[in-house]
């Protein structure tokens, strides 16, 4: 399984290329999600299984961005019209590690109701009128 503190490594380097502080740990984010992950949420970015989608802002801030990304990750950039940057193995696995759920403490599950237990007042009516 991939190396937590090893992601939470490469995600600052990321954060650095972007011109972003460093994170203390990582964000918690929705599975199969491009836009709402772990690595989009800590980063801002859209992310694929291989792949950081760097948006459709001015093509010399995607080129400074995916050389500072390339240089820091050590990676080759995608070539798509400069908009993506191969990601790392470390990161590729732990994207799809998170996906299959291999992380569940970094799930941001939605909210779950929960039915309180019965107490022991079971005359009282559930309405009152």
């Amino acid at each position: 399984m991939t190396d937590l503190e090893q992601v939470l490594e490469m995600v600052n380097t990321g954060r650095r290329a972007l011109g972003a502080g460093p994170l203390e740990e990582l964000p918690r984010g929705k599975r199969r999600s491009q836009s709402q992950c772990v690595l989009a949420r800590a980063l801002g970015l859209r992310f694929s299984e291989t792949s950081a989608w760097l948006g459709e802002g001015p093509a010399s801030r995607r080129r400074t961005v995916a050389a500072t990304l390339v240089d820091g990750w050590g990676t080759r950039p995608r070539v798509v019209d400069r908009r993506a940057v191969r990601l790392p193995d470390p990161l590729r696995r732990f994207v799809k590690e998170f996906d299959l759920g291999c992380f569940p403490e970094l799930v941001d599950e939605p909210a779950r109701v929960s039915i309180p237990e019965a107490s022991e007042e079971t005359d009282r009516p559930l309405v009152s009128v």
